[in-house]
């Protein structure tokens, strides 16, 4: 099982972020603020929807309601997100 391992950066001060390629994803999120820990650990916890191509064609595609962490797939797309939806830079 290989580990990742992501920088994070939220107000200037740096942590981190771990994770897994099992499913369901398992992560640690370090960080000193407990709530930049708790912002990020939502983000991968709460069930979003996620447009996954079924072809090449632009209109193709289905709609999962998921948690993040229930595959690593769905969680890297999560990952690309992060910034947007928290505001906690990954690096």
């Amino acid at each position: 099982m290989a580990v990742t391992r992501y920088g994070i950066r939220f107000g200037g001060v740096e942590g981190s972020l771990e994770f897994n390629d099992s499913s369901p994803v398992q992560f640690v999120v370090t960080h000193e603020n407990p709530q930049v820990v708790e912002r990020v650990r939502s983000h991968f916890t709460t069930p979003r929807q996620f447009r996954i191509p079924e072809s090449q064609k632009i209109d193709d595609y289905r709609v999962d309601f998921v948690e993040p962490v229930r595959d690593k797939n769905y969680f890297l797309q999560a990952l690309c997100e992060l910034w947007a939806a928290t505001d906690v830079e990954y690096f």
